[in-house]
């Protein structure tokens, strides 16, 4: 196969910030934000044909592969994909006794992202969600070295847009967990 031209574009960003406050030693409060963003470009050269009555719009406005090889590659086509990604969390830790401590947060995933559809069954959804997770916990401590655990965290995921022959996907879940933590 003859190659004349190739093009590629492309990076992987990743911004984070975190802090963690404890004003009293008592209370403290932990915060952070992370970003990425990614993009991948490159021409791309396929052969397929889509099923009689299916119009996609990648392979209506593909142009010619003959610089390739035109008689096994037919499509010539942007085959890019970005992706951007936002994560948020924050936790607050309090001890109201010194043998108790107690945590609650919270943290949201949201991403976004697009990329060519090369077949119209193919969902876009797995680019467009947000995923919550609240979560609670306690320990005790019971005697040195032995503290009892306690924790909650609830999950919900659900997509931002029902493109495809599937509506949104939607789930969530409660978990708990309970531990005892031996140090020695």
């Amino acid at each position: 196969m003859r190659v004349n031209s190739l093009t590629h574009v492309g990076h992987n960003r990743n911004y984070g910030v975190t802090a963690s406050l404890a004003p009293r030693e008592r209370f403290s409060v932990d915060l952070a934000y992370n970003y990425t963003d990614y993009l991948q470009n490159s021409l791309v050269c396929f052969k397929d044909a889509p099923p009689t009555g299916v119009t996609l719009p990648v392979v209506t406005n593909a142009g010619s592969c003959a610089a390739y090889d035109p008689t096994n590659n037919p499509l010539l086509t942007d085959g890019y994909y970005t992706n951007q990604t936002h994560y948020v969390m924050g936790l607050v830790v309090f001890r109201p006794v010194k043998r108790v401590t107690t945590k609650a947060g919270y943290s949201i995933t949201s991403v976004g992202g697009n990329t060519p559809r090369f077949n119209s069954l193919e969902p876009d959804a797995a680019l467009h969600y947000k995923y919550h997770q609240p979560s609670a916990a306690a320990g005790v401590d019971l005697r040195h070295h032995l503290t009892w655990n306690a924790a909650w965290n609830y999950y919900q995921h659900s997509e931002g847009t029902s493109d495809g022959p599937t509506a949104p996907r939607y789930f969530h879940a409660n978990n708990t967990t309970v531990s005892l933590h031996y140090e020695f």
